[in-house]
């Protein structure tokens, strides 16, 4: 009995017990719960993570979490501004030559990244939201929530086949 006493001492008093070592997620076959963090307060915004909210808890392969501390890992975005150069055609004024030129336009995409409680990179997808189209910009958004959380499944799934 007196044996006993300190292995269960250090059973239940050791900082790196059995469930802290089953909480770090250190690849992405491990996450078993996401939370879908707020990715904005405009209807677009809402629109898109309430998509990704349907179409992960539709899966069954993901449960998504209330609280981002009660869940392995953590889905945001974060939205990279840019330019580029594009060919445009012109006409000068007074000539009916056409002419080709190049204008810079913005850009914008959308880079989808989940996050485990250590802060580890386990998955990331870009997007280009001009790519994506429907009736209005909330339609918008839930096709590219969709498109986004079907590939996020499919990088789960193949994850863990790989086992």
């Amino acid at each position: 009995m007196l044996r006993l006493i300190p292995a269960l001492a250090v059973l239940f008093f050791n900082p790196i017990s059995g469930v802290d070592q089953d909480s770090r997620v250190m690849r992405l076959r491990d996450v078993n719960t996401v939370y879908v963090a707020e990715l904005g307060s405009s209807a677009k915004a809402r629109a898109l993570r309430q998509e990704i909210i349907r179409t992960l808890s539709a899966s069954k392969q993901i449960r998504l979490a209330a609280k981002p501390e009660l869940a392995d890992a953590v889905l945001n975005v974060d939205v990279k501004r840019g330019s580029k150069n594009t060919d445009w055609t012109f006409e000068n004024f007074g000539s009916h030559e056409m002419k080709v030129g190049t204008r810079v336009v913005p850009t914008a995409e959308l880079l989808f990244r989940l996050h485990s409680q250590q802060n580890l990179t386990l998955w990331a997808g870009k997007f280009d939201p001009e790519g994506f189209s429907g009736r209005d910009e909330k339609q918008v958004a839930r096709n590219l929530g969709n498109s986004m959380s079907r590939r996020f499944l499919k990088a789960v799934e193949t994850d863990r086949k790989k086992r």
